[in-house]
């Protein structure tokens, strides 16, 4: 896909979003930037670019927000709008488009809504983020100490096993972080979040 990640519109604003996957990229707006956390939380996206260019079909031009490649081999061109701005222009150009990058690229081309992304999802991997500055050596420590747990328990009680062993400043959600435990992405995590050790 290259090294492109961003293509600057002038008087357009930008935000900066780290991620893992390809690390840091510029979006446009909020909304943009939930998306960019839910594809760099996807296992099923390899790699993706924002802003990836401005092609030209049948004498229209046109700039997507995301270009996604996908562990499958599938690309997708994608566009995050807001489902109260639409008009029969809007249909008609996204309608061209979805022809025009499948001919051009064999690509797939998906509309995405901003009421779409879910935002306790989003929060969740922001939550998470902030675990991944934990060293190595720590990461093991706590792996080490997270066998003695049953593999399937409440979060609270995890975080209050690892502070009796650890001490304060260790956490399991740095294990959830790195999908070596699973829970339900899309409530809220708490205390109460149920977590179940990941098959390895």
């Amino acid at each position: 896909m290259g090294d492109k990640k961003y293509s600057y519109c002038s008087g357009k604003s930008r935000i900066d979003v780290p991620c893992r996957k390809v690390g840091r990229v510029w979006v446009q707006t909020p909304s943009e930037a939930a998306f960019v956390l839910t594809l760099d939380n996807d296992p099923e996206v390899k790699t993706f670019a924002t802003q990836p260019g401005s092609f030209k079909y049948k004498g229209k031009q046109f700039q997507p927000d995301f270009l996604v490649e996908y562990y499958d081999g599938r690309y997708k061109f994608i566009e995050v709008h807001s489902r109260n701005y639409q008009n029969d222009k809007f249909k008609e150009r996204t309608a061209l488009f979805e022809k025009g990058f499948y001919e051009l690229f064999g690509a797939e081309f998906s509309l995405v809504f901003n009421d779409e992304i879910d935002l306790t999802y989003v929060r969740n991997i922001e939550h998470l983020f902030q675990y991944r500055r934990i060293t190595e050596t720590d990461i093991n420590k706590i792996i080490r100490l997270a066998w003695f747990l049953p593999e399937k328990l409440i979060l609270g009680e995890a975080e209050q096993y690892l502070k009796e062993q650890m001490g304060s400043g260790f956490s399991i959600r740095a294990l959830m972080w790195l999908r070596l435990y699973d829970f339900d992405w899309y409530k809220k995590i708490d205390e109460h979040t149920q977590i179940t050790r990941a098959v390895m």
